[in-house]
């Protein structure tokens, strides 16, 4: 078993409660578990990205579900996935909204917004950039140097001890 198939193994374990969902679930649960998607669905995502998405997303998306757990409010879906207060957006639209908004300071290709994190913020992932590091958007770009399995392996662990507290407590 992978790295990989171990971290992903441990968010399925988390997405049964929805306090546990995302890093906002103890404020804002997510009620619903979005199904995960088909193989056929991120080979179109992908296609209209223009680039591949990083391994891990890839078996988030095929075995956890379209979007709505993770860090923040939650990764966003593929497709019809889990949009929160996007405006029922889905992931490559959202790409494309945002490198088609500003044309003075153009979005960088390959900088994929994924997780939502409260108050119109979101945290993107720069998919040409090895191990993907994620990028905070803020007052402006910058990369916090953390790659996204580091990212994604951080949320599950304070999770993990969140749950264990919630345990311990009961």
């Amino acid at each position: 078993m992978t790295d990989i198939d171990k971290l992903v193994a441990r968010i399925l374990a988390l997405i049964h409660d929805p306090s546990l969902r995302t890093g906002a679930g103890s404020q804002f649960p997510v009620l619903e578990i979005y199904t995960p998607v088909d193989p056929q669905i991120i080979e179109s995502a992908e296609a209209s990205l223009g680039f591949q998405l990083p391994e891990l997303l890839r078996r988030c998306y095929l075995r956890v579900g379209n979007g709505g757990f993770g860090p923040g409010h939650g990764m966003v879906g593929l497709q019809e996935g889990y949009p929160d207060d996007l405006s029922c957006v889905c992931l490559p639209e959202l790409y494309h909204y945002y490198r088609q908004e500003d044309t003075d300071n153009p979005w960088p290709q390959g900088l994929l917004p994924l997780f939502v994190m409260g108050c119109g913020l979101v945290d993107s992932i720069d998919c040409l950039t090895p191990g993907f590091p994620v990028v905070r958007m803020d007052d402006g770009r910058k990369h916090t140097g953390i790659p996204l399995y580091d990212w994604m392996n951080r949320w599950v662990t304070d999770m993990e001890r969140k749950q264990a507290s919630t345990r311990r407590s009961s």
